[in-house]
């Protein structure tokens, strides 16, 4: 095929090849592998899951313009690698879950919230254009994560942010390991263990809050640095199993400790509580 241009009240595609864009109005049903070689691919009504789907576009954007979910729930996974744009205007797995979704390396996702019984991937740069709440398995950002939103993970197994991120406030109901920057305009609270892959993360807020126990993935080898304009609230140990490189504080807020392990340097700029014992 050229191309496909399809308006009717419901479409159905299953496996389909094209050499240009894929335009599908109406309530449609996906299900198997479809590429357009460089085209577009654009529905604009809501999409159902009949199978696991692929859409492949090359260079090409991808837009989702309604609702996606699966035909049952968690059975089907989506799969839309691009070196383009993909776009989800609405929720993914709002009423029948997806088992999981996964974007490669190379392009850029625009995403409202998603829900997935497996995991989520996103290999590219996701921006977030509304309030987000991001429910699965494992939820991992291979890149940054950007937009002026409320964004809240909800793994059952962990959420990885190996990119800079930032956002309006981030909450993480689960464990977490960060591999760079988190900035936000209001406040970050981790309600899980909180590890630290990158050989130095900033934590930039109105206020924090770390649950669990913070630790570094290899001991000494990650160091903190925490800037926030009112409190930071570290409920566990600090570095207990893997010491940190270092940790700091910058000038303004406060900052309230239990016991902290730290191979290098320990600098606290702000306001500071101690309710335990310091390790060097």
């Amino acid at each position: 095929l050229g191309g496909l241009d399809v308006s009717a009240a419901t479409i159905a595609v299953g496996n389909a090849t094209t050499t240009g864009a894929v335009t599908l109005d109406g309530s449609t049903t996906l299900g198997g592998s479809i590429a357009t070689n460089g085209g577009a691919f654009s529905v604009t009504g809501p999409t159902m899951l009949a199978a696991d789907t692929t859409v492949n576009s090359g260079s090409g954007a991808i837009a989702f313009g309604g609702t996606v979910n699966g035909s049952t729930d968690g059975g089907h996974s989506l799969s839309p690698p691009s070196s383009g744009p993909a776009t989800f205007s609405a929720a993914v797995g709002a009423t029948q879950r997806l088992r999981t979704l996964t974007t490669d390396a190379g392009g850029s996702t625009t995403l409202r919230s998603v829900s997935t019984s497996g995991d989520q991937h996103y290999g590219d740069a996701v921006t977030f254009a509304a309030n987000a709440n991001l429910a699965g398995a494992d939820i991992r950002f291979d890149d940054t994560v950007g937009g002026g939103i409320a964004l809240q993970l909800a793994p059952t197994g962990s959420a990885t942010l190996s990119g800079n991120a930032t956002l309006q406030s981030l909450t993480v109901n689960g464990a977490t390991t960060l591999g760079a920057d988190v900035t936000t305009t209001l406040g970050q609270t981790y309600n899980g263990t909180l590890t630290l892959s990158g050989p130095a993360t900033a934590l930039t807020a109105s206020t924090l809050t770390v649950a669990g126990a913070l630790v570094a993935s290899v001991a000494g080898a990650s160091a903190l640095t925490v800037a926030t304009t009112g409190a930071a609230v570290f409920q566990s140990a600090i570095g207990a199993t893997r010491a940190l490189g270092g940790f700091a504080t910058a000038a303004g807020g406060s900052v309230s400790l239990p016991e902290l392990h730290a191979s290098g340097a320990v600098s606290l700029g702000n306001d500071a509580t101690l309710n335990g014992d310091l390790f060097t």
